[in-house]
C-alpha cells in the first residue's frame, strides 16, 4: 500500500470564516434557503445567538430512553446473541442508508424511492416488533436518498439525495402521558436546504458538534469536502481532493471531533485535520479498489497496546483492515472466505507497508481493466462499544461478529445461508512490511460432523426477556421468519433502551431487521 504525509493544502471557505470577496466566490457558493419563522424575526447578516439555524435543531426529549453519542449506545460488555426479533418492511425500494438519533428515541431510513421514514425506537423491544409501522415519513426530496446523518445533540437529521441536494430536518416529538419512555411524533420541519446540484451528488454527510460549533460535512461527487456552521447559517470552510486520489465514497468523524477520515473509489484513505482543514497524511488499501465503508474503531480493552486512534476500512472481497491512524500501520485484518475463494493472506498482509508507487505515476489503468461485475464486499461496519467485536455485513447477505479477543468465538447472526456448510474462525500472526498483522479469517467447511441439527429460533415473549426456544417443526402451519437479508446489507446499528439493547441492519430489500 502507499503512504504518505499531507501536503495541507486546502481550498478556502466562502463562508464567515474565509477572509474571501463573497462577490468572487458567488457563483460557486452553495444556495443556501432559510426557513421564514414568524415567532423569530428576520435573521441580519450575521444572525444572533437566539435566531441560528443550530438552536432551531431541537434539544432531544428528556427520559429514561438513553444513549450517549456515536457508536457507545449499546452498554459497555454487551454482546448480541444473534437472534432475530422483528422485521420492518414498509419500504418498497433499496434501503441506502438509516441512521440512529442521538436520544435512541427513534431512527431513520432512507429509501430509493425518496421518502426518509421515522421509525419509533420503542417498537423495536415490543413483542409484536415486525407489525411496526413509520410514525412519520418526508417526501420532499427530488431524488431517491443518497445518504443520512444525525444532526448530534438534536432532534434533527440531515438527508442528501442523488441530484445534490440537503434537507436538514427537524423530527417534532412530545412525550406521552403516564410517565412512561413513550413519545409522540407530531411531525417534520424543514429547517434549510442546500443545493450541491452543480457538483453533481452529496456521496458522504456527518454533523458533528463540539463546543460551540456545530457543523454539517458534506462530500461532494466532486471531489470537494463542505462544512456548514448551523450557528451562522453559512459555509465555514472547503477542502479539495485531488482527482488523482478518487471519488470521496464514505467518511467518519474521529471520536474527539478532532480529526475524520475520507475513502474513496481507487482505495486511498485520507486523514484530514477538522481544526485547521489539513490533510494530515493518506495512504492506500492494498485491494487498491473501491472503499466501501470506513469508520472509527475503540480502542480494545485486552488486544491492543500501540495507542490509536483506529479506524476499520472495508475494501476487496469480504476484507476489513483496523489501523492506527497515527502510526498508519494495519494491525488486524479479517476475511471471510467463499466457495471456491480462498484469500491469498501473504500478499494482503506483506502489502500493508510503506512501499508502493506515487500515485502521480498511477493512471488509473487498473480500474479501466476491470470491468466485472462488483465483488462481494462489505458494506457495513460496526464497532462495539468496548471494541471487544466488530460487527459486519455486505453483499454476501450475511452480518458477522468478529470477536477480536478470542477470535474462534466468532459467529454469524441468524441461520447460516449456505445448507449443508458451516463457519469455522481462527487468527494467526504474521509479520508484513509495517510490522505484525494479525489475520483472522472466517472459513466455509462442510458442516457433516455437526449432524443434523434442527432449526431452532429464540423468540422473545417480553420486552428485555431472554425468550425460549421454539420448535418450528412442532407447530404445524407456524413458519420461522426469515432472517436474511434478501439482498445487500446496507447499515448497522446500535439501538440501546432501559429494555436493554438491540442491533437494526438495513437492506437494499427494503427491510429492517431487529436482533438481540
Amino acid at each position: 500500500g502507499e503512504v504518505a504525509r499531507g501536503d495541507g493544502r486546502r481550498k478556502e471557505g466562502m463562508g464567515a470564516f474565509a477572509g474571501m470577496d463573497r462577490g468572487a466566490s458567488k457563483a460557486n457558493s452553495v444556495k443556501l434557503q432559510r426557513l421564514e419563522w414568524e415567532q423569530i424575526d428576520r435573521p441580519s447578516s450575521v444572525p444572533s445567538s437566539s435566531s441560528s439555524l443550530d438552536t432551531l435543531l431541537g434539544m432531544p426529549l428528556k427520559g429514561e430512553g438513553g444513549g450517549g453519542r456515536g457508536e457507545a449506545r449499546a452498554g459497555p460488555g454487551w454482546r448480541p446473541r444473534g437472534v432475530l426479533v422483528g422485521s420492518l418492511g414498509e419500504q418498497r425500494k433499496r434501503i441506502a442508508s438509516m441512521v440512529v438519533a442521538d436520544d435512541q428515541t427513534f431512527f431513520v431510513t432512507g429509501s430509493e424511492d425518496g421518502v426518509v421514514r421515522v421509525w419509533d425506537a420503542a417498537a423495536c423491544f415490543s413483542r409484536d416488533a415486525s407489525l411496526a409501522l413509520p410514525q412519520l415519513t418526508y417526501s420532499a426530496l427530488a431524488g431517491r436518498v443518497q445518504t443520512l446523518t444525525a444532526c448530534e445533540g438534536s432532534m434533527s437529521v440531515a438527508a442528501a439525495s442523488h441530484d445534490g441536494r440537503i434537507h436538514v430536518v427537524r423530527i417534532d416529538a412530545q412525550m406521552s402521558g403516564g410517565g412512561g419512555e413513550g413519545r409522540n411524533f407530531t411531525g417534520t420541519t424543514t429547517l434549510t436546504t442546500f443545493d450541491y446540484s452543480h457538483e453533481k451528488s452529496v456521496l458522504a454527510l456527518a454533523h458533528c458538534r463540539k463546543g460551540s460549533s456545530s457543523l454539517l460535512i458534506a462530500a461532494t461527487q466532486e471531489g470537494s469536502i463542505h462544512a456548514h456552521d448551523f450557528r451562522c447559517n453559512d459555509r465555514a470552510w472547503s477542502i479539495e481532493i485531488p482527482p488523482r486520489r478518487g471519488v470521496p465514497v464514505c467518511m467518519s468523524l474521529g471520536n474527539d471531533r478532532n480529526w475524520f477520515v475520507i475513502g474513496t473509489s481507487r482505495g486511498y484513505l485520507l486523514l484530514y485535520d477538522m481544526r485547521f482543514q489539513l490533510d494530515v497524511q493518506w495512504w492506500r488499501h492494498p485491494c487498491q479498489g473501491e472503499i466501501h465503508t470506513v469508520a472509527h474503531c475503540n480502542k480494545l480493552n485486552a488486544a491492543w497496546n500501540s495507542g490509536g486512534p483506529y479506524i476499520v476500512s472495508a475494501g476487496g472481497r469480504n476484507q476489513m483492515s483496523i489501523w492506527d491512524v497515527s502510526r498508519v500501520t494495519c494491525v488486524t485484518h479479517l476475511s471471510a472466505t467463499s466457495r471456491g475463494y480462498v484469500s491469498d493472506i501473504s500478499n494482503v498482509t506483506c502489502r500493508m507497508g510503506l512501499e508502493g508507487s506515487e500515485p502521480s505515476d498511477d493512471f488509473g489503468l487498473r480500474e479501466l481493466d476491470d470491468l466485472s461485475l462488483p465483488e462481494e464486499g462489505v458494506r457495513a461496519v460496526l464497532s462495539s462499544p468496548d471494541g471487544s467485536y466488530l460487527l459486519s455485513g455486505g453483499v454476501d447477505r450475511k452480518i458477522r461478529l468478529w470477536d477480536l479477543v478470542a477470535p474462534d468465538r466468532s459467529f454469524s447472526l441468524g441461520n447460516s445461508p449456505v445448507e449443508g456448510e458451516t463457519s469455522v474462525y481462527s487468527s494467526e500472526t504474521i509479520r508484513g512490511a509495517g510490522g505484525e498483522v494479525r489475520h483472522i479469517v472466517e472459513r466455509r467447511i462442510p458442516s457433516t460432523s455437526a449432524g443434523n441439527v434442527g432449526l431452532k429460533v429464540r423468540a422473545p415473549f417480553a420486552a428485555g426477556s431472554e425468550g425460549r426456544e421454539l420448535s418450528w417443526g412442532a407447530r404445524g402451519s407456524l413458519a420461522p421468519p426469515a432472517e436474511e437479508h434478501d439482498d445487500t446489507i446496507s447499515q448497522l446499528a446500535f439501538l440501546r433502551s432501559r429494555h436493554g439493547s438491540r442491533i437494526l441492519s438495513s437492506g437494499w430489500d427494503g427491510s429492517v431487521k431487529v436482533w438481540a
